[in-house]
């Protein structure tokens, strides 16, 4: 067995891990390194399609690997060759394999055999009938142009068919604390399994039959063909059962309300959703999804706050509350009028270096552990934080720039201003910057080292000292290792009095390779 990766819905990433893909999918192609250099990739198309072989393919030349296309019957999968055979063939010439099927259990029957065999190859879907999870990261990423890279308190209303789209919409929107409601006709709902994954996530929506409820107040309203490929045959009882279905501008009128939805501005006298009749017994008790209207904490309408709001509250529960899981932190910041879902408040926690204490008695509660003022560097959150997201590190007299992927600076930025790292004034956070301002006292040098150092990045350079001089041509203190310390005889570089110094994790000087 290996310990190979596979992608097969949205949840096969976590939270931060998609957040890192959508932030690198708004970059220029022609800046990315080309991490499949030499490689061949196999597209697997059972299904045809135009926009996922376009974009797949030129994605795949923008890494610099190589697409082979290849048609289902090409291949004849469970006709010529099994789809475990298949899979071991083409593992052999390609490293990873794109495969858009018919029925979801082909691909994890390939993986299954890549993985018996010890072949290090993942499989990536392009489309099953279960899950279409490229589709949904490309629907984050029109949202986030649309509203801005935070999807926050946002809804999306999905009239339709609850098939693979919406499932891996619904579970895209509870990893980045989206709202997906979601109107069906009676049989095309969601399943109760499918539910399950979705609140599993922490995920928040409505399920119902009525698309004017769904769309009640909605940021966005979506829609999916109702009949699939392959569904020809259900083709007439389709049309019947989705009359009323139809994204329509009268439809579109009941959505819209007052305010601006838009990057610009926020949200304003949104209305209230409809009181809805009693919900399905089917989906009934399926927990975070209201039924048919109703909503989750009808004795207090959401407020909708800023993260920094968010977190500055949940900090304050912490102190004066035990609370021992992340459903409890939901609901007591739904007491207090604060709309968050599982996952929102599971990154908020993180990003608070929040930790799991035994109380008397063998209860856990979480707690945010003060740093004492002797400590030179947090070895658990700091460590942890920078060393995951910090890719470069230069500095200038007493300011240190840090570098990370983008979307991820303040995460860093936040890691740091709670750390009371040594010398370290105060930090600025951008997009994939971060100003850390130092003391005089300790100057950027010595700062930018120990930062350096507590991120791993001398330990992945192995830079010389030479690029490790400051602007006058002094090394840096010896805390970056032996590796990266220069001999004592090293003259400064040609560059040192025009460029700050600067170290990276070898490879990348835009993103980091995770694991």
């Amino acid at each position: 067995m290996t310990g190979t990766r596979h992608v097969f819905d949205v949840d096969s990433l976590t939270p931060s891990e998609l957040e890192v893909v959508l932030s690198l999918a708004e970059v220029d192609p022609a800046t990315l390194a080309p991490a499949l250099a030499g490689q061949g990739v196999a597209l697997v198309f059972e299904k045809p399609s135009a926009r996922t072989r376009n974009s797949t393919e030129m994605a795949v030349v923008a890494l610099g690997g190589h697409p082979v296309y290849i048609q289902g019957a090409e291949v004849g999968l469970d006709v010529r060759e099994s789809a475990e055979d298949v899979a071991r063939t083409l593992a052999c010439y390609h490293s990873v394999l794109c495969a858009r099927v018919m029925d979801h259990r082909t691909l994890t029957r390939m993986a299954g055999a890549l993985d018996a065999a010890g072949m290090p190859v993942p499989v990536v879907n392009l489309l099953s009938d279960v899950a279409h999870p490229c589709q949904a990261l490309a629907d984050l990423l029109t949202l986030r142009h649309e509203f801005g890279d935070s999807l926050e308190g946002r809804t999306v209303a999905y009239i339709g068919d609850a098939n693979n789209v919406w499932l891996s919409l619904a579970l895209a929107g509870a990893m980045v604390g989206l709202t997906v409601n979601v109107a069906a006709p009676k049989g095309y709902g969601p399943t109760d399994a499918d539910l399950e994954r979705v609140t599993g996530l922490g995920g928040r929506g409505l399920v119902t039959d009525e698309p004017a409820e769904a769309v009640a107040g909605a940021d966005a309203v979506y829609t999916d063909v109702w009949t699939s490929m392959g569904q020809e045959d259900e083709s007439a009882a389709r049309i019947e059962a989705f009359a009323g279905f139809t994204v329509d501008e009268a439809l579109m009128k009941k959505a819209a309300w007052r305010g601006d939805r838009r990057r610009s501005g926020g949200r304003t006298a949104e209305p209230d959703l409809a009181p809805g009749r009693q919900p399905d017994a089917r989906h009934a008790g399926a927990p975070g999804l209201a039924e048919t209207g109703q909503q989750p904490n009808p004795g207090r309408s959401g407020m909708k706050v800023t993260k920094h709001q968010r977190q500055h509250r949940i900090t304050k529960l912490l102190e004066t509350r035990a609370v021992g899981s992340q459903t409890h932190l939901v609901e007591l910041l739904a007491g207090e009028g604060i709309e968050a879902t599982q996952a929102t408040v599971s990154r908020d926690l993180e990003e608070l270096g929040a930790l799991k204490v035994r109380l008397p008695g063998g209860d856990t509660a979480y707690a945010l552990p003060e740093l004492p003022s002797h400590q030179v560097a947090p070895e658990d959150h700091l460590r942890r934080i920078l060393g995951e997201w910090v890719v470069e590190a230069a500095f200038s007299g007493n300011l240190v720039v840090l570098r990370t992927p983008p979307g991820s600076a303040h995460v860093v930025g936040s890691a740091l201003d709670r750390s009371g790292f040594p010398g370290v004034i105060g930090t600025v956070a951008g997009d994939d910057t971060v100003l850390v301002v130092a003391a005089e006292a300790a100057g950027g040098a010595g700062v930018a080292a120990r930062l350096a150092a507590v991120s791993g990045l001398e330990a992945l350079t192995g830079t010389s000292g030479a690029i490790l001089a400051d602007n006058a041509g002094i090394p840096l203190p010896a805390v970056l290792a032996a590796n990266t310390s220069p001999p004592a005889n090293t003259a400064p570089p040609d560059n040192a009095a025009t460029e700050a110094p600067r170290v990276s994790h070898a490879g990348s000087n835009s993103s980091k390779k995770r694991g």
